[in-house]
């Protein structure tokens, strides 16, 4: 693993310096006004630049750098994932866990609010925005996989997550736990196309008759309608979605289900950043910001809470 480095240098600004005294016991009123008017000026600076901290420093060649100079990150996430990243429908704003740590990489990297550019990314096409240079970073509930570990590189794990399935409340043919996914043989379930639900059910359920749709929301829809029995997919994007509308689904769990890393997806020829980017996650870690994030997003229907993340589980920036 390559250990997560120290690139940021602290910006140092110049101590306060007093005026010099002026030679009369008794100065002019213009030179008083003069005075407290520089006084004025350099209290303001001063307050100014204890508010907003510095931005790091950075080798001139490194991702960071480019980044900085151009003014804003851009970050994709998904629109419609409760609890991780979703855009209140109320407000137009992006809300959740995932959020969260994208504007404090954000503000860690520029040093003040306003420089995170957001675009979706759906999950089809995660891969594709890295590889392509559409996206600097992805936070997208994307899940660290063999196969993807082949083409982009990951931060983290941020979170470990679990397969299970969303049915209606009044589904008999489900209790509330399922051995594992060969359950679903023989029964219709609906799957994100191109997800690791999608991978898992086309091997362990090949009886499965699998509704492959575009994202998440669609899927729990074509439940709560009747059109397939189950959504198969990560549990905590499940459950976010059966808090929703928790009269027309609810969640069973899978026994058999192996937990998930998900990560943030950067692209290979900026394993700078990926290390940056776990120096800044071990740091959210050790000061509760990731802690107090998720308890007042995804841990407010998850109960289990996240393990302290540790430099030696950060093994994916290759």
């Amino acid at each position: 693993m390559d250990q997560a480095q120290s690139f940021a240098k602290p910006l140092h600004t110049a101590p306060f310096s007093k005026p010099p005294e002026t030679a009369t016991m008794y100065p002019s009123i213009h030179r008083v006004t003069h005075f407290l008017a520089c006084i004025a000026l350099a209290c303001t600076a001063t307050a100014t630049t204890l508010a907003v901290a510095a931005a790091p420093v950075f080798p001139p060649d490194s991702t960071m750098a480019k980044i900085q100079k151009r003014g804003d990150i851009t970050i994709g996430v998904h629109y419609d994932v409760p609890l991780f990243d979703q855009k209140n429908p109320l407000t137009g704003k992006l809300q959740g866990y995932e959020i969260d740590i994208a504007n404090q990489l954000g503000r860690d990297l520029f040093g003040s609010d306003g420089h995170v550019k957001f675009i979706e990314a759906p999950g089809p096409v995660r891969e594709q925005f890295i590889l392509q240079h559409k996206a600097d970073l992805i936070l997208a509930t994307y899940t660290i996989t063999a196969a993807r570990l082949k083409t982009v590189a990951f931060a983290g794990p941020i979170y470990e997550a679990k397969q299970a399935i969303v049915v209606k409340t009044d589904n008999k043919a489900f209790g509330k736990t399922i051995p594992d996914f060969a359950a679903l043989n023989d029964h219709s379930v609906c799957v994100v196309s191109g997800s690791i639900s999608n991978v898992l059910l086309l091997k362990v359920a090949p009886k499965a008759k699998i509704m492959a749709l575009g994202n998440n929301p669609d899927c729990a829809k074509a439940v709560r309608q009747g059109r397939v029995e189950a959504f198969a997919t990560d549990d905590a994007l499940l459950i976010g979605f059966v808090n929703e509308t928790p009269k027309e689904i609810r969640f069973v769990d899978n026994a058999g289900g192996d937990e998930q890393p998900y990560g943030v997806g950067v692209n290979k020829d900026s394993l700078d950043l990926c290390r940056w980017v776990n120096e800044r996650l071990l740091d959210m870690s050790k000061d509760g910001f990731l802690d107090k994030s998720f308890g007042a997003t995804v841990g407010t229907v998850i109960k289990r809470k996240p393990e302290p993340l540790k430099a030696t589980d950060m093994k994916y920036c290759e």
